[in-house]
């Protein structure tokens, strides 16, 4: 409550990874701004007068689910080059406690939407004589759940799930993108739910994001509301399409 339209949001503690999740959740509510706005703005009151000029155009922006190929990233393509073997699992997971009153239904309908809103985590990766590439699958499954009713060891079995889904990424068939909904017996006030990700699509400021998108989507059918993320934001098609022109430029 003390915070006013007048104080500068890096003096209160915002960053590049912060301003990201900013633009998302400023989307979500139809809020046309970008990461820049709030470095070049740090205040509400100068945002506010951005957001008011800009009115309600998208910003150009691949909107659609997104379909063909997609150039690999410098760090994705490091990857392939020193790293390379995909066989091997390299991920990154969250395991978090939530309440019972999020059903299967619920979790089911909120990933969803999240896989259908944020695309790169639909990407399948090939090798095509020597050359790595990725592209967007038009659909995948991302979701499971399961229940246990063993009282007996109930930490023991969510790390043996834990560590089994570890091994079910592939990107070679498209699976950069696992969930898991675990449900608990009574006794335990909460279930669990498990995401696991191949890092060649997410890194730690996307688990902010996909986190924070999950709290909004879980909230809104809570409140009786559809579930909706607004809409998207520039794609990494986008982005890398736009880094492959700015390192032809002469200035690079």
């Amino acid at each position: 409550e003390s915070i006013t339209i007048h104080d500068t949001s890096l003096e209160l503690g915002g960053d590049s990874s912060i301003s990201i999740q900013g633009v998302s959740r400023a989307n979500i509510y139809g809020y046309q701004i970008l990461p820049q706005d709030l470095f070049s703005n740090q205040t509400i009151n100068t945002l506010s007068k951005i957001i008011d000029l800009r009115g309600t155009d998208q910003l150009e922006s691949e909107k659609e689910q997104l379909m063909g190929e997609c150039p690999l990233g410098a760090i994705q393509r490091w990857f392939f080059e020193d790293l390379g073997n995909v066989e091997e699992p390299f991920n990154q997971s969250v395991i978090l406690s939530i309440d019972k009153s999020v059903t299967v239904d619920i979790m089911h309908e909120a990933i969803e939407t999240i896989v259908a809103h944020h695309d790169g985590v639909r990407f399948k990766f090939s090798n095509e004589s020597g050359e790595w590439k990725q592209e967007y699958l038009s659909a995948a499954s991302c979701f499971e759940s399961i229940i246990l009713s063993d009282d007996e060891c109930i930490s023991g079995q969510i790390s043996e799930l834990a560590t089994l889904y570890q091994q079910k990424t592939d990107p070679i068939e498209g699976i950069v993108f696992k969930s898991l909904l675990i449900q608990l017996p009574a006794s335990e006030q909460f279930n669990r739910i498990l995401f696991v990700a191949h890092h060649l699509c997410i890194d730690t400021v996307s688990w902010r994001i996909l986190l924070d998108d999950l709290e909004t989507l879980i909230e809104q059918c809570m409140q009786g509301e559809k579930m909706s993320l607004g809409g998207k934001s520039k794609s990494y098609r986008n982005w890398v399409t736009a880094l492959e022109a700015l390192a032809c430029t002469d200035a690079i």
